[in-house]
């Protein structure tokens, strides 16, 4: 009913820095329904190349943790605005 969920986030060199660096772990239960949620934030803007640590502590609200699905979403420092 409860997960450790640690990894390393490395951004690629020619990627561009990153604005911001978000790393979601959803749990979930043996039929499939969702039972913790969490999101872990990186410390402001992480470097082209750089590499980040991560962890997170997940906590079922509801049946036994069968999976955990991580995502993870970085945005561009200087990605282009959908602004005229």
């Amino acid at each position: 009913r409860v997960a450790d969920v640690s990894g390393v986030v490395s951004l690629p060199i020619d990627g561009g820095d990153a604005e911001y660096v978000w790393v979601n772990a959803t749990a979930l239960d043996a039929e499939g329904r969702v039972v913790a949620v969490r999101r872990w934030e990186a410390d402001g803007a992480v470097a082209s190349g750089e590499s980040i640590a991560f962890l997170l502590t997940l906590y079922s609200l509801g049946d036994s943790i069968d999976r955990i699905d991580v995502l993870v979403e970085a945005q561009r420092l200087d990605a282009p605005s959908d602004e005229p």
